[in-house]
């Protein structure tokens, strides 16, 4: 029971973060996993924009990975947040959003691996619901920066 208490204690004290292997995020659209076509949205990039995750062919990958609180951690040590209107933008980890996983090769976010590409600002900007008309459904393949396998986490 002490050594339970010590453990514990020592845990906090250190405020020892755990996460999951380095990622890039890379898109494809749900009906396509078979046929997949040549567009915007296949096998693109999940980018930081003007401080919106965005999905561009052309631009540099954004590495991230899941912390142990369940949160989505870029390597320049923001995180990724919902907000009301169903996007995401990078934030503090004080009002990051949660919970975000890896199960099978894709990043989950409350229990699903369905994210949303809206068409605005002459690209597409990556959505957990449909918002408008011009919303297709993707899902995101978490792809390690070494081409190992990312294993499921937490």
């Amino acid at each position: 029971m002490q050594l339970v208490v010590l453990i514990l204690v020592l845990t906090s004290a250190f405020n020892v973060l755990v996460v999951s292997d380095m990622f890039r995020l890379r898109t494809l659209r749900s009906g396509d996993i078979i046929t997949m076509e040549d567009g915007p949205l296949d096998d693109a990039n999940v980018t930081n924009e003007n401080n919106r995750l965005r999905i561009n062919k052309d631009k540099t990958d954004l590495y991230a990975a899941v912390d142990d609180d369940h949160h989505l951690l870029f390597a320049n040590n923001s995180y990724a947040s919902e907000k009301t209107e169903g996007y995401f933008q990078q934030t503090s980890k004080h009002v990051a959003s949660s919970p975000f996983s890896i199960k099978d090769g894709y990043l989950n976010y409350k229990n699903s691996k369905k994210f949303y590409a809206v068409a605005e600002d002459n690209g597409y900007t990556l959505y957990t619901r449909a918002a408008g008309g011009d919303a297709v459904e993707i899902v995101l393949m978490v792809e390690s920066i070494d081409g190992k396998e990312i294993p499921d986490f937490p």
